[in-house]
């Protein structure tokens, strides 16, 4: 088994966003081509956003794209499944709390009682108009508790005693170097007691022995504080004091009070179980049994609109759903999103899932902006539509007819013929729908554009004569060389031709003088309905 362990790590807040799906995407990918395992971790500490229903609709995203995860949430009852959970950070709250507290015991964190006013006024008077000082007097852990348990607020800072350049060998970027000093001391546990971002991300990868963090660019800046909070998590595993005293926590019925009430305070969903607890520390102690593991980062491009700012939804869609529910296909998604940061080795712009698993490569991932451009999105789905065989893209479009035509009364040959009339067609397959909304006998109708062909005086005769002309025919329905010759027995019989002649017939089959080609949709239309709305023309003139 590979020691690869990689980890998409969604907040819920809403529809999986194309970008995120990239993230997953490229995590998936190098985990499957690395024989390792890839695990959803589930990022809802922001309790106001996070809900449940967000959950389960980034799952199915998820599903529908077809990056299924070995661990994590179960996509039906989003149980845990594997060794490592929780795997909902709002139910690893004691994990965070025992280290916060054991950095707070030792002297690696302070509480800070500052209220905002008092910080906003120390940041503009500070040089550089965003650092915060550290307090002149820190206030002791047994005191700054008690505080807290009286009702006061107070977070709790790192105190950043480093003074050294952390190093990253960053998989897509090269080597970046972090100055300590760029940086003071930061919250590491809110006023409120939930965990900031980089405190419980740094934690969770460490404990469930996440081997690369790939993620997107705009996290740089978040790696030099996950650094120095792993560097202090590399001390704690290796003193078997130090692990002692944190497992300690777990047992102090003091402590796990402490946890559940500060959790009932801000806690608005499910809080975590005594289960929950038990998981929390059966974590630790794997994590202190294993191996210390850094893991190697990798920082990937951002996406950009046309504008070249950052994506976001004033640049139309840009969540896998609006996608999925306007017809385009999991696998041209993929075969896209793939692109955005990402080349194929022999440059094929398409490409099916099962060949991107095979072929991707981290090293082929580069730095530059990636430009999201819907046209050639639409393109790429296409190429897919077009490579679908008859029969699955009819299973495809189903959807989308549904009420458009009576898709019981087809049969496969049928559907041999539409399909293979209309793949080209279609850029995604909503398409389908305009498309075949002319086979509908209960949506024809006589448009107002018709009413020049309806007023020439030789309408009449070309509807007649195509009326009889249908008649001699004894056939369910019509080839495009019965067709031609109709047309051609019309022409000569009704004495017309150009205009006079194809705009009429056209307005017998579809209701309007301007639309489908007749050749192609007349061998799809019963014969028995191509006379009736004929009848029907004529009854209009």
């Amino acid at each position: 088994m590979s020691d690869i362990r990689v980890r998409f790590a969604p907040s819920p807040t809403g529809y999986l966003h194309v970008g995120g799906a990239r993230t997953a995407l490229f995590n998936y990918l190098f985990a499957k081509s690395q024989g390792g395992e890839f695990v959803l971790r589930v990022e809802d500490t922001d309790l106001e956003r996070s809900t449940e229903e967000a959950l389960k609709m980034q799952i199915g995203d998820l599903q529908w794209l077809g990056l299924d995860w070995d661990e994590g949430p179960n996509a039906g009852t989003l149980a845990d499944e594997g060794e490592y959970g929780p795997y909902r950070q709002s139910r690893r709250q004691a994990i965070y709390q025992a280290i916060g507290h054991f950095l707070l015991k030792n002297g690696k964190a302070y509480f800070d009682f500052r209220t905002d006013e008092e910080l906003d006024a120390l940041k503009k008077q500070s040089a550089d108009g965003h650092s915060i000082p550290r307090p002149e007097t820190l206030v002791n852990y047994e005191e700054g508790l008690e505080r807290v348990k009286n009702g006061e607020l107070g977070a709790v800072r790192l105190i950043n005693s480093f003074e050294k350049t952390f190093k990253v060998n960053d998989l897509v970027r090269g080597d970046v170097e972090f100055k300590s000093d760029m940086v003071g001391d930061f919250v590491i546990l809110r006023s409120n007691g939930m965990p900031v971002y980089n405190f419980c991300c740094a934690i969770d990868d460490a404990l469930m022995s996440i081997s690369h963090v790939l993620r997107a660019e705009e996290h740089l800046s978040n790696t030099l504080r996950q650094l120095m909070i792993y560097e202090l998590l590399e001390g704690l595993h290796k003193s078997s004091d130090q692990q002692k005293e944190v497992l300690e926590f777990f047992q102090s019925p003091d402590f796990i009070g402490f946890v559940k009430d500060k959790l009932e305070k801000v806690h608005s969903g499910a809080k975590p179980s005594e289960e929950d607890f038990k998981k929390s520390e059966e974590s630790l102690k794997k994590y202190f049994a294993s191996d210390f593991v850094l893991p190697q980062f990798g920082h990937m491009s951002l996406i950009l609109g046309p504008d070249k700012q950052k994506l976001s939804k004033r640049h139309g869609a840009t969540s896998c759903n609006e996608y999925h529910t306007t017809g385009f296909l999991p696998d041209a998604l993929i075969n896209y999103i793939s692109l955005l940061g990402w080349s194929h080795p022999d440059e094929k712009d398409i490409f099916k899932f099962e060949e991107l698993v095979k072929i991707f490569s981290i090293s082929r991932v580069n730095k530059s902006p990636a430009v999201f451009d819907e046209e050639k999105l639409s393109w790429v789905n296409s190429q897919h539509i077009k490579e679908l065989d008859n029969q699955s893209l009819w299973q495809e479009v189903l959807p989308w007819l549904e009420g458009v035509i009576d898709t019981d009364s087809v049969n496969e040959v049928w559907v041999n013929a539409a399909m293979e009339t209309y793949k080209t067609r279609m850029d995604k397959l909503s398409d389908a729908m305009e498309l075949f909304a002319p086979m509908n006998d209960k949506s024809f109708a006589i448009d107002e554009a018709a009413k020049d062909a309806l007023s020439w005086d030789s309408t009449k005769d070309v509807f007649a004569t195509w009326i009889a002309e249908l008649k001699t025919r004894d056939k369910q329905y019509l080839t495009a060389d019965d067709f031609s010759e109709m047309q051609d027995a019309v022409k000569e019989k009704a004495g017309v031709k150009g205009k006079f002649l194809f705009m009429p017939i056209r307005v017998a089959i579809i209701g309007k003088p301007h639309g489908a080609e007749l050749k192609e949709l007349v061998p799809l239309i019963p014969t028995k309905s191509l006379i009736e709305r004929a009848e029907k023309a004529l009854a209009a003139l």
